[in-house]
């Protein structure tokens, strides 16, 4: 008997009660799927001189569940060109992507920098838009356009996640 009053006691003492009730807990993810499509996103400028210009085509695809916020980035661009207003770039786009109206400088670098080239850019689920961004450099016969000789344009074209305003 001693032997049963020791195991029920130790028995009770480990035993749990639970008062109340239990809560539901539900967790779920975010299914984030955004698609960059280049060849090889590489911006490169070989023997530029006036009248150049060149084109680059790109995709972003959203296969998520909600809309996507993006931002247009040239990682490491690096343009070392002296004049003003005759290196320049312009983006146009198909469904409701971003698109520009004129055209725009390059930004400025002599080092390697991540340049934005357009921000919080929006896109809906299950929409792809497609982007051409034209680069050229602008003739002026009634400028001495000598001191861009052997200046260098370089970067890669990628998105970045965007974010709305606060």
């Amino acid at each position: 008997s001693l032997l049963v009053v020791v195991l029920s006691v130790s028995l009770a003492y480990f035993t749990v009660q639970i008062i109340g009730k239990g809560k539901n807990l539900d967790v779920s993810s975010t299914n984030l799927q955004i698609v960059f499509t280049d060849s090889d996103g590489a911006i490169t400028g070989n023997d530029i001189e006036p009248g150049w210009s060149t084109t680059k085509t790109f995709t972003v695809e959203n296969k998520s569940k909600e809309t996507y916020k993006y931002n247009i980035v040239i990682k490491d661009l690096i343009n070392t060109f002296v004049t003003e207003r005759y290196l320049q770039y312009k983006i146009t786009s198909t469904n409701n992507g971003y698109s520009m109206t004129d055209y725009a400088d390059v930004p400025k670098s002599s080092t390697a920098t991540d340049t934005i080239l357009a921000k919080n850019v929006s896109i809906a689920v299950n929409v792809i838009q497609t982007y051409t961004i034209e680069f050229r450099y602008v003739n002026d016969e009634n400028v001495d356009q000598g001191d861009d000789m052997g200046k260098v344009l370089k970067g890669t074209l990628f998105i970045t996640e965007g974010s709305t305003p606060t």
